[in-house]
């Protein structure tokens, strides 16, 4: 960043989150879901004033730029350029800052600051909080420094950006789309595995309308019945600290086929408790609830001693069945929003181990499931390795215009008047 740099509550003070007296009619509503992660916001997201006035919402105005403040939002970069509100006034989500520009900085360059990776790594280094729910520090917002060019120069980086980052997002968006394709194919082979349509001679209702028909040699069983279902040691104040702390799973380290353990907390688990919430490699591992319902992997072995919290179940196989076998089922489930729509919806969609005992799978003669298994594997194989390959050019893209904004509005490159 070049010396012509100011901090930015002198261009963009924060707004007092109270509303002015008179905030009437229907007015813009942007709970955190209704703001993208490129810019954009639900332009169609409005209330009542009557209704949310007194609900500790954050005030806005149109031309304010906000940002989520709270973690992961804040790190995925949810923010917009407020260009266009009902009534030119609003209430949002609690987690935003929203800055106030001022006529020495222009609302569109004053967004992609706030977009930038600069802001983006300065701000999340200033994080407090504990217990997931980490929130950048205001002061932060106050003081950030901002590279300041004249008026005319910061309008010209903004046309530049707006033209650079919709042609990357246009190509993100074509490789997202890939990718979605790919998924659709990978949940399309499983439906056929797990129902047998490869397999010959009759067939029968399944009983279960998400799944169709299967091999009439086949039955239908009770989930509880073929796998041990145990849900996992439930976290406490007075748990998080002890003598007997080990590290542990989460649902947050649950991903779709794989168990992320670069981030593992700790827990007391006393040697009495040990053999109960014990991992041990070839467990399927389920959330239990939240966005992440119904993800499952299968644990690999890699952590000699792990344990598991009660937002995870652990699935062990006590039939032919295999635990690979009921991985797929549960990505069919889910796509088919199977737990969403019978789980416990009563605050946080979760699924309580006793329904999900209570769940009916296909089970094959173990000849067929060996076989459709096979079949299955070289063919998710050969679509997993294109969408990889997919997936790494969207993160590519993803760092480009992380790369590309950043260095506009810092002045690491100038953007050269036009002809």
């Amino acid at each position: 960043m070049t010396s012509d740099s100011v901090r930015l509550r002198f261009v963009a003070p924060l707004r007092h989150k109270t509303p002015p007296d008179g905030l009437a009619g229907e007015v813009a509503f942007l709970p955190m879901e209704a703001i993208g992660e490129d810019g954009t916001y639900d332009h169609d997201s409005v209330r009542s004033s009557v209704e949310i006035a007194d609900g500790g919402y954050t005030y806005f105005e149109q031309g304010d730029v906000v940002r989520a403040r709270v973690t992961p939002c804040f790190e995925n970069g949810k923010g917009a350029l407020l260009s266009t509100l009902e009534g030119g006034q609003g209430l949002g989500t609690t987690e935003l800052f929203v800055f106030r520009p001022t006529p020495l900085i222009h609302p569109r360059f004053l967004y992609y600051v706030t977009a930038s990776q600069d802001f983006t790594e300065q701000g999340s280094a200033t994080m407090y909080g504990a217990h997931g729910v980490r929130r950048v520090d205001e002061r932060f917002a106050r003081n950030y420094r901002v590279w300041l060019p004249p008026i005319p120069v910061q309008r010209r980086i903004a046309d530049y950006l707006d033209c650079e980052t919709a042609r990357i997002d246009a190509l993100t968006a074509a490789k997202q789309r890939m990718a979605s394709l790919l998924e659709e194919r990978r949940i399309g082979a499983a439906h056929a595995m797990l129902t047998g349509q490869g397999v010959s001679g009759p067939r029968q209702p399944s009983g279960v309308p998400w799944l169709g028909d299967i091999p009439a040699r086949w039955r239908m069983a009770r989930l509880g019945s073929l796998f041990d279902v145990q849900l996992g040691r439930m976290l406490s104040a007075e748990r998080s600290v002890g003598r007997h702390l080990r590290r542990y799973l989460r649902n947050i380290n649950v991903r779709w086929g794989t168990v992320d353990t670069s981030d593992l907390a700790e827990m007391d688990f006393p040697p009495a408790d040990r053999e109960r919430y014990a991992v041990r490699s070839g467990d399927l591992l389920v959330n239990e609830g939240g966005a992440g319902i119904g993800r499952a992997a299968i644990w690999d072995g890699s952590i000699d001693e792990i344990y598991y919290q009660k937002s995870v179940h652990r699935i062990r196989a006590r039939d032919h069945v295999s635990v690979r076998w009921l991985l797929e089922w549960f990505r069919v489930a889910v796509d088919r929003r199977v737990f969403e729509v019978e789980g416990n919806l009563a605050t946080i969609p979760h699924v309580p181990a006793e329904a999900l005992r209570q769940y009916r799978v296909p089970c094959p003669p173990h000849d067929d499931a060996a076989a459709l298994l096979s079949g299955f594997d070289a063919q998710a194989e050969r679509t997993g390795a294109v969408r990889e390959t997919t997936e790494r050019q969207i993160a590519l893209l993803q760092e480009r215009r992380q790369a590309v904004i950043t260095a506009a509005v810092t002045g690491e490159f100038l953007i050269p008047e036009p002809a």
